[in-house]
């Protein structure tokens, strides 16, 4: 067939385009497009001939089309880069900021590598100018086999105030190209009127908290959004489930919002082109930024948008004399602290990792950490707008070494993460790469492979889903107490035990001594399916102590209780019972009746007392630490600190 010269094809679109006339908001845009393309196509005629243009124009495509549906994703990297900041000779600080690598086979994903080595040369081109107390940090939002997306985090901190700025790359996982939002929306006029609304939303809420009043409408929030747009002051990145921007100094008092229009709200598909809402994808795994910067997205695709940010915090433990550090999460305006497992000297943010995880329409919190010699994995339950420590293990995301630089590669597959557990090794070879799953309620599990982890994490782990917390009402359980004690029910404590939405309770069971306490004779639990079963019969005789605050201490960081209280003859001695409950099921822990106290102190960290007798009775605070998956206190270390009564 004979064929036309590409540049007289082109001319010819764009005169049809022109004469089309048709109206819509982005005619311009694409006019735009097409002289580019016809100029370029000029151009070469001039330079190559038109023997040359047409031969391009044939192989083109085959070129531009470098991935199969065979590739194998890249893995992607993000290395830690430390300058020091000097000034005519001297010392003014340091500076880090993050680049982000990627590893493919055959270099299949050659033009997304070029373009990231781009975006590395920029910040590392603006790092130079930067000042001190000034850092970047990348966070990968998605990388399936469509879309590869990631935010560049920039934070000034120091005396003088701080300030965040957040800008977006999203881009083509087959051919590499930047997209650009007209790439994505189908009508700009509909996507902008709706985040105007999202927007509106989020600042009446932010502005009735902060000022107790909110002073902009709807039309403020446009025109902001088009101001922050034209002054640079705004970033935007194609996420899992949308797209979301985040605006700096939307007006005087938020100096940072978020604000996002997701795919489940173009309700009549006439906002998304079709091609990105119905490729997204059900499973995904997405790093979050800390400085409380939000992160939007839907819990349980319900069509409400669900908020979540984090940052470290740090307290003092001055019960035993160590300081503490942590995270504090914020989730749909709510604040969780979770202090660490174990006391550091106060992590500085990098030590930090966060990443969401969404499966089966149910979100997870991994928090990945590093202290002085170890390094930890935390996961949090995200549910029922509350945010639960599910379960943590000794680990760190899986890293790539060398002797300049040092990198962490960022999970991309939610079914099967690759971790290091063993880690005293000086190099990534000297450590043992495993695969983690982690299952919708925040289980994890190790194994060996990838293919394990990915089988392992399909599999129901819990079976108390579902539940409503109704079953076993208060009353029920006393009656249920009344009924198989043959005492007198000396304490009953109703509460949820282990955090799965259903209460149980505790009753201690015994008759009344001469003291205001009562002589134990036996612990029962009343689960939610209302059956009693015996925990303990053997006090020999002795009395446990009235205690007017009650015999239930709640764990926060965990979202567990216990069922407690002090038995002895009133003498200088005592000991301690402590029930709780794991999925669904009692226990008597390890320490009960054999360790003096159970106590909580002001920052909800747990202790009891060590009696040296090196003269006369002297009691020791000794510290305890919690571990989730056995549900056990250990012992840690005994403080020189007196405990007095």
């Amino acid at each position: 067939m004979k064929r036309k010269p590409f540049a007289t094809i082109i001319i010819f679109l764009i005169s049809t385009m022109l004469l089309a006339g048709c109206g819509k908001s982005d005619d311009s845009d694409l006019r735009d497009r097409l002289e580019e393309a016809s100029n370029e196509a000029t151009e070469k005629t001039t330079e190559e001939g038109i023997e040359d243009v047409k031969a391009d124009a044939v192989t083109e495509p085959e070129k531009e089309e470098t991935k199969t549906e065979d590739s194998v994703l890249p893995r992607f990297y993000i290395s830690k880069e430390r300058d020091e900041k000097e000034v005519d000779g001297d010392f003014i600080g340091q500076y880090t900021y993050d680049q982000i690598h990627m590893e493919s086979e055959d270099n299949v994903y050659k033009a997304l590598e070029d373009e990231l080595d781009r975006v590395n040369s920029d910040i590392a081109g603006q790092e130079q100018k930067a000042m001190k107390d000034e850092e970047w940090n990348i966070c990968v939002r998605r990388a399936d086999k469509d879309v590869m997306s990631f935010i560049t985090e920039y934070s000034r901190t120091g005396y003088e105030g701080g300030y965040v700025k957040v800008r977006g790359h999203s881009y083509d996982m087959g051919n590499g190209r930047e997209l650009k939002l007209k790439d994505i929306v189908k009508d700009e006029e509909l996507f902008y009127d709706t985040l105007a609304t999202e927007l509106s939303y989020v600042v009446t809420r932010k502005m009735m908290t902060y000022t107790g009043e909110n002073d902009m409408e709807l039309i403020d929030c446009r025109e902001s959004i088009e101001e922050c747009i034209r002054d640079d002051r705004a970033g935007w990145v194609l996420d899992p489930q949308g797209i979301t921007f985040w605006f700096e100094n939307i007006n005087a008092v938020l100096s940072n919002t978020t604000a996002s229009v997701l795919f489940i709200d173009d309700t009549d598909g006439a906002i998304f082109k079709e091609e990105y809402a119905a490729n997204a994808p059900d499973e995904w795994i997405m790093q979050i930024p800390g400085h409380y910067i939000e992160t939007k997205f839907d819990y349980g695709l319900d069509g409400s948008t669900d908020t979540i940010a984090w940052c470290p915090s740090e307290f003092d433990d001055d019960s035993n004399g160590t300081y503490q550090s942590g995270i504090c999460v914020n989730y749909n305006a709510q604040y969780y602290d979770s202090a660490d497992i174990c006391p550091g000297d106060g992590l500085a943010w990098e030590n930090y990792d966060a990443i969401l995880i969404y499966k089966e329409a149910k979100a997870v919190l991994m928090i990945s950490h590093d202290e002085d010699i170890v390094s930890y994995i935390d996961t949090f339950n995200i549910t029922n707008d509350t945010v639960i420590k599910a379960d943590n293990m000794v680990g760190a995301l899986a890293w790539v070494s060398s002797p300049t630089s040092y990198g962490v590669y960022v999970p991309t597959d939610p079914s099967a993460i690759e971790v290091h557990t063993v880690l005293d090794g000086e190099s990534e070879e000297d450590a043992k790469p495993q695969y983690l799953s982690i299952d919708t309620d925040g289980t994890m599990t190790v194994k060996s492979t990838k293919d394990d982890a990915s089988e392992e994490s399909g599999k129901k782990i819990s079976d108390n889903e579902g539940s409503t917390g109704v079953s076993l009402t208060k009353d029920d359980a006393y009656e249920i107490a009344r009924m198989v004690a043959d005492g007198k029910v000396c304490a009953l404590e109703y509460h949820d035990y282990d955090g799965d939405g259903r209460n149980e309770a505790f009753a201690a069971i015994g008759k009344d001594d001469d003291m205001g306490g009562c002589i134990l004779e036996s612990i029962w639990f009343i689960g939610s399916d209302e059956k009693g079963k015996m925990m303990r019969d053997d006090f020999n005789d002795l009395s446990m102590y009235s205690d007017e605050s009650g015999y239930y201490e709640q764990y926060s960081d965990e979202n567990v209780g216990f069922f407690t209280g002090e038995c002895g003859g009133y003498g200088s001695g005592w000991l301690t019972f402590i029930f709780g409950v794991r999925n669904g099921e009692p226990y008597e822990l390890d320490l009960s009746m054999e360790t003096e106290g159970f106590y909580r102190n002001e920052q909800g960290r747990f202790y009891t007392l060590t009696d040296d007798f090196t003269d006369g009775h002297r009691y020791m605070i000794t510290e305890l630490i919690y571990e989730s998956k056995t549900g056990q206190f250990k012992k840690g270390k005994v403080t020189d600190k007196d405990w007095a009564y």
